[in-house]
């Protein structure tokens, strides 16, 4: 199972209905030369969509969120213990005492 993009189905219904209204108009344009009702038809569908979309991304955002604080509180697979690699040597500080030292020489 791959975690992917939140489902967001009312945004995706606000769209599809935008789409739609899109080839209807196109559809009584192109094809029908014109109809008023079918143009206010496709005009309507496409206002509505429009309205509806802010309203339905406030919508989906519980359920994403909601999605997002399960998804967060998984715990990564441990690795097996023959995967690990070596690590490089760290440099090892200085001593305080010797980093003062330095800084009042400067001066």
């Amino acid at each position: 199972m791959t975690i992917g993009w939140p489902a967001m189905h009312y945004t995706k219904a606000a769209l599809r209905l935008f789409g739609v209204g899109i080839m209807l108009g196109f559809v009584v344009v192109v094809v029908f030369d014109d109809i008023p009702v079918l143009d206010r038809i496709a005009s309507a569908m496409m206002a509505i969509s429009i309205v509806l979309l802010p309203i339905a991304l406030v919508a989906d955002l519980p359920g994403a969120a909601f999605r997002a604080l399960i998804a967060a509180g998984r715990k990564p697979a441990k690795r097996s213990a023959g995967r690990r690699t070596a690590k490089s040597p760290r440099p090892k500080p200085r001593p305080r005492a010797a980093a003062r030292a330095t800084r009042a020489k400067r001066s």
